[in-house]
């Protein structure tokens, strides 16, 4: 940097004091050199580096924003729901296999205790929709005021057909 400065110095004027280039003299300003732009290369690319990972992180942020507008929206909401639908009917499926043949309100009872003793919820589960979809599906029958669980075999056949496998 010295060298440098006084090479600049005399050409613009402000000193009298010729320098003397020779072979030691362009080592140093070669490496003087060398190594400036090596700290100028090392700052260039730190600020690509971070210009590049905000870059990917806006990029990747507007596109999950993105996802659930417009179509997306009622996507979500009918899986949603269908997943929904899907869990109550194995819940009450669980409950009426474990009792074979139960009433609607008993097996209601054992949910409804089933929640407020394991994971300390208080609710009020509507059974009769899961039970219609159980009946409809051929994995329960109803006798009188009870329903009775299909075999496992019987099910089994019931819900191949019923997915076409």
């Amino acid at each position: 940097m010295l060298l440098v400065g006084s090479l600049m110095s005399f050409w613009f004027g402000f000193s009298n004091k010729e320098v003397i280039l020779d072979q030691k003299n362009f080592v140093i300003l070669g490496a003087g050199l060398a190594t400036i732009s090596g700290y100028l290369w090392k700052q260039f690319s730190v600020f690509k580096t971070r210009q590049i990972k905000f870059m990917k992180t806006l990029s990747d942020s507007l596109y999950f924003k993105n996802l659930d507008n417009n179509a997306g929206v009622f996507h979500h909401l009918i899986d949603s729901a269908f997943e929904s639908e899907c869990k109550e009917v194995l819940l009450v499926w669980v409950f009426l296999h474990q009792q074979k043949r139960a009433t609607a309100q008993s097996i209601d009872q054992k949910i409804e205790l089933y929640f407020t003793e394991q994971h300390q919820l208080t609710m009020d589960f509507e059974i009769d929709d899961a039970l219609e979809k159980l009946v409809a599906m051929g994995l329960a029958t109803i006798d009188g005021n009870d329903f009775v669980i299909t075999d496992n075999a019987q099910s089994y056949r019931q819900l191949q057909q019923r997915w076409n496998i």
